[in-house]
């Protein structure tokens, strides 16, 4: 097979060819995306007319999230078909346009502009679709500037926390979901011909904190004693120790006296105080130091309350992107 011989090209042009035609890829790609949402708005089901919908876990689903127009399921049919896409991708896509179009007109506004990528909205689109309208205009207004930078992580966290603020009472029924689901599993029935057997859990984070610190320092002090083999081994052999009481070894009565100690938990909490909590913006909301992720209040007051645990208390006055926070801090 012939090779391809390359432009002669200086590598300043090179880059600026790729930059140039990456930029107007991505152009083409918000024009079509502002085309379907064109072609929706002007094909709104009416009274009579049979609505298009998406397929999402065995459910029929309109394209778009609450308040958005319902579209004719001929329409639908007719654009996906012009521009190459299944019936279902392009469903998706038609619904992700109008979401954004009518839910979401601050994040829409910065994709016109082209400030932001087709992807980046859709992104977004695709965790506010089953939001109430109420809960999308929150996300839209809190997300909007920060659009472009955002993670897939970002994204969820503040879907999430604006449903929790708009719908309480939802909210406390997900809690009482999601407390459910903590479990430890040994899978001792599925034991490999090596031996080895598969461990999985879902554990409160304070929790999954102290496994991890106990689990580390035995770990290490493996690898004191002599052991060469691998972290990861020697993290396994640690679990197996902690599971037999074994919380230090014996040739390292420093480190066994460092775990003793480390056997309570403490949290540190800093409690920020900013116009969204004087106003109530976002409802009585923590967020984790180590994950960047919302919690109820209810969840951390459960830490706080279980026994054996210390908590240092750090107050920090937010007082906005020009100035400074000076924290003070208070023990209980």
């Amino acid at each position: 097979m012939p090779s391809r011989t390359p432009r002669l090209l200086r590598d300043s042009d090179a880059l600026r060819a790729a930059m140039a035609a990456r930029a107007a890829e991505e152009q083409s790609a918000r024009e079509v995306f502002i085309a379907a949402a064109d072609w929706a708005i002007a094909h709104v089901a009416g009274s009579g007319d049979v609505a298009g919908y998406v397929i999402d876990t065995g459910m029929m689903l309109p394209v778009a999230g609450p308040g958005a127009p319902e579209v004719q399921e001929h329409a639908v049919t007719e654009f996906t078909t012009a521009i190459g896409m299944t019936q279902q991708a392009g469903s998706f896509y038609v619904g992700h346009a109008l979401e954004a179009c009518v839910r979401l007109p601050r994040v829409w506004s910065r994709l016109v502009k082209g400030e932001l990528a087709v992807w980046q909205v859709r992104r977004i689109t695709e965790d506010t679709i089953p939001l109430s309208a109420e809960a999308a205009d929150l996300v839209d207004a809190r997300i909007a500037a920060y659009a472009h930078q955002v993670s897939r992580n970002q994204i969820s966290n503040i879907c999430r926390v604006a449903q929790e603020h708009t719908d309480p009472e939802e909210a406390i029924l997900r809690q009482a979901r999601e407390a459910e689901h903590r479990r430890f599993d040994v899978w001792l029935g599925q034991t490999g011909f090596d031996g080895t057997v598969d461990v999985s859990a879902i554990l409160d984070q304070p929790d999954a904190a102290d496994l991890e610190r106990a689990i580390a320092a035995l770990a290490e002090q493996l690898k004191k004693a002599g052991s060469e083999e691998t972290l990861d081994v020697r993290r396994a052999k640690a679990a197996g120790m902690l599971a037999r009481g074994e919380h230090a070894l014996p040739l390292d009565t420093s480190a066994a006296e460092t775990t003793t100690r480390t056997r309570s938990r403490h949290l540190t909490l800093y409690v920020h105080l900013s116009v969204d909590a004087v106003t109530g913006a976002l409802g009585d909301v923590a967020r984790s130091e180590a994950t960047r992720s919302p919690l109820g209040i209810d969840v951390i007051k459960a830490w706080c309350q279980a026994a054996g645990t210390s908590v240092t208390v750090r107050p920090i006055l937010d007082l906005g992107p020009s100035g400074t926070a000076t924290p003070t801090r208070c023990r209980t």
